[in-house]
């Protein structure tokens, strides 16, 4: 995780909330941006009535990520991701190139926090040596 979860109250339940994961489940849900998600009516969606029923018991909240019976609400809009142009490292062709000069490869890095997290266990290893068998 990147971020410590905080202890917030939901629906009367103090519960531990990643901050993190609950933008996304906002914004990435199926559940959440289907128009068979009609709380109260007839025509909501069982599948999400079983997963509130959960979430409601144990204080939880859940992500749908697949499902076989999603239908896309009217006018929904989509934002994909752009890539920040400061988050690129371009390396560029030197100055006294000019159109009529070979092609001058660029390299281009994306600048990505790196993390090397002490594994809570001790990491196997394999031993590649030919062991005899008996």
């Amino acid at each position: 995780m990147r971020v410590r979860p905080e202890q917030v109250e939901r629906y009367g339940m103090l519960v531990w909330e990643n901050g993190t994961a609950e933008a996304v489940r906002k914004e990435e849900c199926l559940c959440l941006h289907c128009a068979s998600m009609r709380p109260g009516s007839q025509e909501h969606c069982p599948i999400a009535q079983e997963f509130y029923e959960i979430c409601k018991v144990y204080g939880t909240a859940l992500m749908l990520s697949r499902c076989a019976v999603w239908k896309e609400k009217p006018g929904e809009t989509y934002h994909p991701l752009t890539l920040d142009l400061k988050l690129l490292d371009i390396q560029a062709a030197p100055l006294n190139a000019d159109a009529m000069s070979q092609p001058i490869p660029i390299t281009t890095r994306l600048l990505v926090p790196q993390s090397n997290v002490q594994l809570p266990y001790r990491a196997p290893t394999i031993d590649c040596e030919k062991r005899e068998t008996k």
